[in-house]
């Protein structure tokens, strides 16, 4: 972006790009930001870039607002794809092919945790990022919010598999079988794991503590079952954890 007049960011391989992108206020619009790399022999950054960069379109989502930067990426001979650079720098981006939108990883955490203690809608929770960049209603930001829907369930389904263990697999995370990424749950008796060798021969009356109670109870939401189709929201776990497909089947009946 040479001769724009725009500030630049540069962000080296020993700074954690979330550092550049800390604070309260809007540090980052209309900055540029450089993912150019450091090289092993000199230590110098590269200062061969993109001439396709995003320019000024790129969307960042942070936890403290709704950026849009001037970017530029590496371009020498070993350069990466666009989207492992912005993941080295801890961005996920929104798609795999020439991103505009990247979400920081501690945005996608933080919501994470909100979902999960303070039952966080997603919509609330983005739309709260969006007043914190402008909450006067002035200034008209580009709506992402499907965009980090996408990248938040991408993102859970990486960090289950990572929990797994799967990125240690040799023929990859598509090896992963049906549900070996769900949970064993740890109060139910499971012989050989958490129950006494003799539990079989239990008095009568302490039997029940070697017992498994199942309650059933029905799943309302399942009256959009049929709104939507596998083409259409294909899933990215396909019976990896706990909907595994011989208990779909039964569904289907």
């Amino acid at each position: 972006m040479a001769g724009s007049g725009i500030p630049k960011t540069s962000l080296s391989e020993s700074k954690d790009v979330k550092d550049s992108l800390a604070g309260d206020g809007m540090s980052l619009l209309g900055e540029e930001q450089c993912l150019s790399k450091m090289t092993v022999i000199s230590g110098r950054q590269c200062t061969l870039l993109t001439k396709d960069s995003a320019g000024n379109s790129f969307t960042v989502i942070h936890s403290n607002g709704i950026h849009d930067v001037a970017l530029d990426y590496c371009a020498c001979e070993t350069a990466e794809p666009s989207a492992v650079q912005l993941l080295r720098r801890f961005w996920y981006p929104s798609t795999g092919i020439f991103p505009q939108t990247a979400a920081t990883i501690l945005v996608l955490k933080r919501y994470q945790l909100l979902a999960f203690e303070a039952k966080t809608s997603s919509y609330e929770f983005y739309n709260s990022i969006a007043r914190l960049t402008d909450n006067t209603g002035l200034l008209k930001h580009k709506d992402r919010y499907h965009e980090f829907m996408r990248m938040y369930r991408q993102w859970c389904i990486l960090s289950m598999a990572k929990r797994a263990g799967r990125g240690h697999d040799e023929n990859g995370i598509k090896a992963t079988s049906e549900g070996q990424c769900a949970l064993l749950c740890p109060a139910c008796p499971q012989p050989e794991k958490n129950l006494p060798s003799d539990w079989k021969d239990a008095h009568p009356a302490k039997k029940w503590l070697y017992s498994l109670f199942l309650a059933i109870d029905a799943n309302f939401r399942l009256t959009r079952w049929h709104v939507s189709s596998e083409e259409r929201d294909p899933s990215l776990t396909d019976g990896w954890a706990f909907f595994v497909k011989h208990h779909c089947r039964l569904l289907d009946r």
